[in-house]
């Protein structure tokens, strides 16, 4: 199991509806803040993981009405959180984007998609 948990205790949330119409929480984050959290890998009992490293990228992208799924980055940081290995039993790894620069506000409309992601 993998998950990604962002520290939304120390930022505001909002309720999203995805494409599929299911409804999800977003944590919200502005330009210059730092973005925290973990990411929490948990092998089924018993057997191992190998990993070829494990890192998390922050990701600005746009994506135009007319050029689904093709997405422009505007902005990627990436963060190596471990080296390769063998994984037997759950492990969290930490991390932080600091002071993240986001030069423009998400948006969704008809003609345009932008949006950061982790």
């Amino acid at each position: 199991m993998l998950s990604k948990n962002l520290d939304s205790g120390l930022t505001k949330a909002s309720w999203l509806k995805k494409e599929n119409g299911k409804t999800v929480t977003a944590a919200l984050f502005q330009s210059q803040e730092n973005i925290v959290g973990e990411v929490v890998i948990e092998p089924i009992h018993g057997k191992k993981v190998e990993q070829n490293g494990v890192k998390i990228e922050l990701l600005g992208q746009i994506e135009l009405y007319f050029d689904r799924g093709n997405f422009y980055d505007f902005t990627s940081l990436v963060r190596e959180l471990d080296v390769p290995g063998e994984l037997y039993e759950r492990k969290a790894y930490s991390f932080e984007f600091s002071t993240v620069e986001m030069p423009y506000e998400s948006y969704n409309r008809v003609n345009v998609r932008l949006s950061y992601s982790a």
